[in-house]
């Protein structure tokens, strides 16, 4: 027990958990028993986890050797050593004399024995202790708690990520003098980027001259196609910023990287990660202050068609002409390029936009009366608060409170669904047809928001908007009594979310929720003017 005392341990356990949900890459680890105990044992020790994994690792891997070799520490060098060229063989074949461009997440007993043979024939002087492979082999198996029997005389690591650091240990020595070859012919496999994320992150602890050495030339020698490496780069340019270390040359062409990426329309998998770098590295296409008038797009107007048909809505992949009732925009409007980003709502929070009642309409004062919120529901979760990705977890009245505050409205549904559609009246917004991954839906299998504007071909094809279909769903400024829920109220919201599937993307396609809701898949896009502020 590391608390004996319930209510201290929930208090510490609350504490932790709150840890977590601010760094998105620990998420997947809670749910295996070896590394969410060695996460409890570093959180003990200085009430805090270490903002990212490459100092977390280290110290996992420490914790687990000094606990199963305490009565001999001489033994846990030469265990390490194994187990790094292990790791690496694993990934790549050396010590079997073979070649894998993939990492393996199993061995033999065979295969661990060789390995460990040509690595003692390499280096006698420190294997010095050596019984022989099987010996080795064995008590790895059964003391290091980081290699694991499996079936059939197989073997694998308790979690793949061990592999990919102890990998990463033994890259940067073996490739010591050649690691930006190494990187770049490794960084196009996406199975190895985890491994060379550790290694950089290893060489950001022994050496900040020798890692930005490294970093700066593969950006400076990177080709537009090499788009895998381009992906390593970004994540390394990111750990830097983490540490407040800038380097504005390096900045300016990982931004290059990631844009090309975005309007080539590269593989979504790789486009996603540079996009979300992109947000990092400072934006470029968002215009942070909404109260700079350049960020809006003009709905011009006229005729449009709104609305479906009696009739169902398309399946996906069909094709219909446009149906509706013919709807006249009398009056044109501004509406925003680009739903509501991180970046711009921070500057409401900064100012204190939840702490000035002018800014609230009469419900909206008394929701944040009610609820004490003083920032969205999601505000300090990793996953969620990239720069560039949309805000979400913002109720109604909080989207509200933001479009007044900065000079301006909510859309209307109508509105919404004109600047979506176009004159043409369009089925989605960039045409009549489906097409899985077009945009950030559940076909795309992000399972997250993305950064605004991810999807070129998605721009709707009349105004060239981004994300009108997909990413998050909008809220609309049409709110009035629900029969249905004893006198509350509903809110309309529109065009499709990350969470949802294809047949809620359709532009015609809304629905009502309560104005409270601040749902992962919630935000928002403003209207420029449209009347004066609430008071």
């Amino acid at each position: 027990m590391l608390v004996q005392d319930r209510a201290t341990a929930e208090a510490t356990a609350a504490e932790m958990l709150e840890h977590v949900r601010d760094r998105e890459w620990l998420e997947p680890l809670t749910g295996n028993p070896m590394l969410l105990t060695a996460m409890c044992i570093v959180y003990s020790e200085g009430r805090r986890l270490p903002r990212d994994k490459h100092e977390l690792y280290p110290r996992i891997v420490d914790n687990v050797h000094h606990n199963r070799y305490e009565a001999d520490p001489r033994q846990i060098d030469p265990v390490r050593n194994r187990l790094c060229v292990i790791a690496h063989g694993m990934h790549t074949g050396v010590g079997l004399g073979e070649a894998w461009s993939t990492p393996r997440a199993e061995v033999t007993y065979e295969q661990i024995d060789r390995m460990i043979q040509a690595y003692r024939d390499q280096n006698p002087w420190t294997e010095s202790s050596f019984r022989g492979a099987v010996d080795a082999r064995d008590d790895l198996l059964s003391s290091s708690g980081l290699l694991l029997p499996r079936w059939d005389r197989r073997a694998g690591f308790y979690h793949l990520s061990f592999q990919d650091f102890l990998a990463a240990q033994r890259l940067v020595d073996v490739e010591r003098d050649r690691l930006a070859d190494a990187v770049r012919k490794r960084a196009a496999v996406a199975e190895w980027r985890p491994a060379l994320s550790f290694t950089f992150g290893s060489l950001l602890a022994t050496s900040l001259e020798r890692s930005m050495a490294l970093l700066t030339h593969l950006v400076e020698q990177a080709r537009t196609e090499e788009l895998g490496l381009h992906v390593v780069l970004g994540e390394w340019v990111e750990m830097i910023l983490a540490r407040n270390i800038r380097h504005p040359g390096v900045e300016d062409r990982i931004r290059s990287f990631c844009l090309q990426a975005i309007e080539r329309e590269a593989p979504l998998r790789e486009r996603h990660a540079l996009g979300l770098t992109l947000g990092w590295v400072g934006d470029p296409r968002i215009v942070v202050d909404l109260r700079d008038r350049s960020a809006y797009v003009e709905i011009p107007h006229g005729e449009y068609i709104l609305g479906e048909d009696s009739d169902s809505r398309p399946e996906s992949g069909s094709r219909r002409r446009p149906s509706g009732r013919r709807f006249t925009l009398d009056q044109s409007f501004r509406i925003a390029r680009y739903p509501m980003t991180n970046s711009q709502y921070a500057l409401f929070v900064k100012e204190g936009g939840y702490e000035q009642a002018r800014w609230w309409s009469e419900g909206g004062r008394r929701w944040l009366a009610e609820s004490g919120e003083r920032q969205p529901s999601f505000w300090r979760r990793g996953k969620w608060n990239n720069p560039s990705q949309p805000v979400v977890g913002v109720s109604f009245w909080e989207a509200e409170a933001f479009c007044s505050w900065a000079g301006g409205r909510l859309p209307s549904a109508d509105e919404s669904e004109c600047a979506a559609r176009g004159p043409e009246g369009l089925e989605y917004p960039w045409g009549d047809d489906w097409e899985d991954a077009i945009c950030n839906t559940v076909e795309a299998r992000l399972g997250m928001t993305s950064a605004v504007g991810l999807f070129a071909r998605a721009r709707s094809k009349a105004f060239g908007l981004h994300d009108m279909a997909g990413n998050v769903l909008e809220w609309c400024r049409n709110i009035a009594a629900d029969t249905t829920r004893d006198g509350g109220l509903c809110a309309v919201v529109r065009g499709g979310s990350w969470y949802d599937y294809a047949g809620d993307a359709w532009c015609a396609y809304r629905f009502v929720i309560p104005p409270i809701i601040r749902g992962g898949n919630l935000g928002f896009r403003m209207v420029d003017g449209g009347g004066a502020r609430i008071s």
